[in-house]
């Protein structure tokens, strides 16, 4: 292996993490296609690997975080699915733990996770309101259990909802 191909495996690696952020395996992946297009030896994507980690480029706990500050803002998830999502990524159990108790058992930006079930049905509440209890209900917990959210957190958003609009 010469400097050259590793150079070049870099480089791809680099203009692949820009585009946005990747995890080990998904880097590891990407390099290993790249070097059998251009019959590279296995070594050139291991030595590759080695620097990007030593310039700071592949941090598979520095990429869960900031996925799941990502996942929060835009499309806010249960932690079920967002651990199921990390996992697909390739990021080790043992981060993937650290960074769920890190957002999730304690509390995600001041509430919740079932505060944050609760903003995330709120939008659709108003389109089911018109429905009869048992549909809204039915409708909620659907919408909340495809996002990933536990069925505990669910139950409590619905009689909360209940309570809320119906006075009981």
């Amino acid at each position: 292996m010469d400097d050259e191909q590793l150079q070049k495996l870099i480089g791809a690696a680099i203009a692949y993490i820009s585009i946005h952020p990747r995890s080990e395996t998904e880097i590891r992946t990407y390099l290993t296609k790249r070097a059998s297009r251009l019959h590279m030896p296995e070594m050139a994507v291991v030595g590759a690997l080695e620097r990007l980690s030593e310039l700071r480029l592949v941090d598979d706990a520095a990429y869960a975080r900031m996925f799941m500050e990502s996942r929060m803002r835009s499309r806010p998830k249960g932690e079920r699915l967002i651990r199921l999502e990390l996992k697909t990524k390739g990021v080790q159990p043992d981060i993937i733990e650290s960074i769920c108790k890190e957002f999730f058992k304690k509390e995600i930006d001041g509430s919740t996770e079932g505060d944050l079930a609760r903003k995330v049905v709120e939008k659709k509440w108003r389109l089911w309101q018109k429905l009869p209890i048992m549909k809204q209900k039915n409708k909620v917990y659907r919408y909340l259990a495809s996002r990933g959210f536990s069925s505990t957190v669910i139950y409590s958003v619905i009689d909360e909802l209940v309570k809320i609009h119906y006075n009981t």
